[in-house]
């Protein structure tokens, strides 16, 4: 009885290590090459490369202001599968340039976990040049239910000073205290931008994209860049010295009902 209540309290400890089904979205967007004023079609495809379901698929469609659009309802959408959807964008008669499409798809797992993921695209309209700014996110280790803060360089390699609206846009589960902001940055220099977000689920070991949208005017013509973070979320220290500590625990009760076992044998003998 002693030995089935032992290898009982094993098993409990080993099946807490392995890991569940994991969902991953894979976003792909379909514009026209130019966009015109009024109306234009585009196509969203989405695949799960991963071995669980995405349940309630919904895409939400994150345009500037004076554009508009409707959201897409994919449903669920199994492993390995690939659905497409499309919408229609309204471009305002002002608009000229290039501007940002943010897709941020919504599901949940079989648990019903809600989550979200961010695919970046760009929308040229009539008219489009290089964009003068440049820039980079570091990437980003956070613990459940923990803060931190990623820092973005941006690089104006033009010969004109430039002002820049940058944008911050996360997955639902992060709450970003200072989503938009404005930097002056002189020609020929580079300078940091600091977002302090917070992750607001207990759900641990995934792995999140982010999207910096930066936005500025140019004679004119709108220009926009993204740079891309990635924010893995860890679990917490503590909860790995706890985990070791069960297991010295049950290492400890092995050794002693081995050696209790011996000198019982032995004293039969």
């Amino acid at each position: 009885m002693k030995k089935g209540i032992l290898c009982f309290v094993i098993v409990i400890l080993l099946s807490g290590m392995v890991q569940a089904g994991t969902i991953l979205l894979t976003t792909t967007v379909k514009t026209p090459n130019t966009l015109s004023h009024g109306e234009n079609k585009i196509i969203v495809m989405v695949k799960n490369g991963g071995d669980e379901i995405a349940k309630e698929v919904y895409l939400e469609i994150i345009l500037p202001a004076g554009f508009n659009s409707q959201d897409i309802r994919m449903g669920d959408i199994i492993p390995g599968e690939n659905k497409s959807g499309e919408t229609t964008i309204s471009v305002p008669d002002d608009a000229i340039g290039t501007y940002p499409l943010i897709v941020k798809a919504k599901y949940s797992d079989s648990f019903k976990y809600p989550f979200s993921a961010i695919a970046p695209s760009y929308l040229r309209v009539i008219e489009s040049r290089p964009s003068d700014i440049y820039s980079k996110a570091e990437k980003l280790t956070i613990p459940a239910e923990g803060d931190g803060q990623i820092v973005v360089k941006v690089t104006n390699r033009g010969d004109t000073s430039r002002q820049v609206s940058s944008r911050l846009i996360l997955s639902d589960e992060f709450k970003v205290e200072n989503e938009v902001q404005l930097m002056d940055i002189k020609s020929k220099s580079a300078d940091d931008i600091y977002y302090n977000i917070q992750y607001l689920s207990d759900v641990v070991g995934s792995v999140y994209s982010g999207t910096v949208v930066l936005e500025y005017e140019d004679d004119g013509i709108h220009q926009t860049s993204f740079a891309q973070t990635e924010i893995t979320v860890s679990v917490a220290e503590t909860n790995n010295w706890y985990l070791i500590a069960i297991l010295a625990v049950v290492a400890v009760i092995i050794i002693v009902y081995a050696v209790r076992f011996r000198i019982k044998t032995k004293k039969k003998k």
